[in-house]
């Protein structure tokens, strides 16, 4: 594991997760979306589905350009030791390379933690000396299992109201955002709930955009502005672009200490890769 990866680890401990201890049962069968950043910096979405025999494990992988045209299938198997999981491609299903992608089969080294009762698995991958697997590189691996519990509507956040001001069918499990201020800048300072996850805390909007990418795990997810002041001009405002890789809407949010307006990213399964 890298040195981001290890001081990633650490503040994940000290922000509240929890890495299971010896003689915990652990199983890691499911489905796992997240992101994982290659060797040249880029940023691919990133699928595990993972079936666990006692502490054997085979499964799928698929990672993927943004937006979908380029990508990559292949089988892994391994094991699991404690919280710690090892992985190794073996077998492609496919493989369409190109546009300066050119796929290979990984090792994963990860390690299994949850928070707020929702599970991760954090680490890296790198070479693989078998046949078709990658001969050297390594890069950052994030993935959440995703959930499989009933969906539960969000119409408050710390007591304030949430308002759905605009519903979005999006095409892709990753998601980008970008949120600016397209007005006058007045110091308004905001959060961003992604449901019932902070993924953006106590940020001053300014005309520059600040980019969050995450992974939707849920059919309906809940993207909430919340107003941590309300700047010079009341109600604070910020300006939310919403990408999946294949188009792009931008939307205007308000919030003040009574309500927060949110979008509802809907996942369309039927146009899913």
């Amino acid at each position: 594991m890298n040195a981001f990866n290890s001081f990633f680890l650490l503040i994940l401990i000290i922000s509240g997760l929890h890495i299971p201890s010896f003689g915990q049962e652990t199983n890691v069968s499911g489905n796992w979306i997240g992101i994982t950043t290659l060797r040249d910096e880029k940023v691919c979405s990133y699928e595990i589905k993972i079936t666990q025999y006692g502490m054997d494990l085979e499964g799928i992988i698929k990672l993927s350009t943004f937006n979908k045209q380029y990508y990559a299938i292949y089988k892994v198997k391994g094991r699991m030791f404690d919280s710690k999981i090892f992985l190794e491609g073996y077998e492609y299903i496919e493989n369409i390379s190109g546009g300066g992608y050119n796929w290979c089969m990984a090792s994963l080294n990860l390690t299994y933690l949850q928070k707020n009762n929702k599970d991760y698995l954090i680490g890296s991958w790198g070479a693989n000396s078998i046949s078709g697997g990658c001969p050297s590189g390594s890069g950052d691996v994030e993935i959440k299992r995703e959930n499989t519990k009933k969906q539960i509507k969000i119409d408050k956040i710390a007591n304030r109201k949430v308002i759905v001001k605009d519903t979005i069918n999006v095409e892709n499990v990753i998601v980008v955002i970008n949120v600016w201020d397209d007005g006058i800048e007045d110091g308004d300072i905001i959060s961003i709930n992604l449901n019932n996850e902070w993924v953006l805390k106590k940020h001053k909007v300014t005309t520059k955009k600040e980019t969050i990418k995450f992974a939707l795990e849920n059919d309906y997810n809940y993207l909430t502005l919340y107003a941590e002041n309300l700047g010079d001009i009341p109600p604070n405002t910020a300006a939310i672009e919403i990408k999946d890789g294949k188009k792009s809407k931008t939307i205007v949010l308000n919030s003040d200490e009574g309500k927060s307006e949110a979008i509802l990213l809907k996942k369309n399964n039927e146009k899913l890769p």
